[in-house]
């Protein structure tokens, strides 16, 4: 398995949501297919993420999950 993403937080004034207070996180978990017997050959990982964001665009916390899979060449 692997873990990746980032995380963003900082201070700025938004008057017109009355804050001043941004938080931006995408966590990702994937789980690694050519880290199975047999399937070393397969560079196929299956996964997801989750967009965490807190006065980021609109006043508030949102959490945005994710499902994927992606190929490594």
């Amino acid at each position: 398995m692997s873990f990746s993403g980032f995380l963003d937080f900082w201070r700025e004034e938004y008057p017109h949501q009355d804050t001043e207070f941004i938080f931006v996180s995408e966590p990702q978990l994937w789980l690694n297919l050519n880290r199975i017997k047999g399937w070393e050959k397969i560079n196929l990982s299956i996964g997801g993420e989750v967009e965490l964001s807190n006065n980021f665009v609109e006043k508030g916390f949102r959490a945005m999950p994710a499902i994927g899979a992606k190929w490594t060449f």
